[in-house]
């Protein structure tokens, strides 16, 4: 974790920033796991549109109401108890495929992880020490013979 520091620091001194990359391990794992949540996150993209495909040709009397709350509710409210209607109405809208602008899985599964005691700023520090070690560690997966890019799929 003191590598990335340092790299976050000195992002703008190639020099010390060719000493430091050698230093990082375990690049290639951590783009592994990437890659497999890029999978597992267009897999659902895939199967939501399948779903709203499906239910709008046959049950467009069913998508017409749950539509009509998902543009209705906004996650901006500060009441809790609406916040709870409004996650249930979200919820609701991602099982029938309708894109929403707070995905309820996600939030379930941040709410399951919240055990630890960390604060907002150590959080904080950690996800942009991720967004570090991808940013360093992208040029592996480019030289990768077995990663390519497709024009007709727009990289999907």
């Amino acid at each position: 974790m003191d590598i990335l520091v340092q790299i976050r620091s000195n992002f703008s001194k190639p020099e010390l920033m060719a000493s430091l990359l050698p230093q990082l391990t375990g690049a290639e794992n951590v783009l592994k796991r990437m890659t497999i949540i890029g999978v597992i996150l267009s897999f659902r993209a895939m199967a939501q549109e399948g779903l709203q495909e499906v239910f709008s040709s046959h049950c467009p009397f069913l998508m017409g109401p749950i539509e009509c709350l998902k543009e209705f509710v906004t996650p901006d409210t500060d009441i809790k108890l609406l916040k709870l209607v409004t996650l249930s109405i979200f919820e609701l809208a991602s099982a029938a495929g309708v894109g929403c602008d707070i995905d309820p899985a996600l939030v379930a599964a941040i709410a399951n992880l919240k055990a630890d005691t960390s604060s907002p700023e150590e959080e904080y520090k950690v996800a942009c020490l991720l967004l570090i070690f991808l940013a360093v560690s992208l040029p592996l997966l480019a030289t990768d013979p077995s990663s390519f890019y497709s024009i007709e799929k727009d990289g999907k």
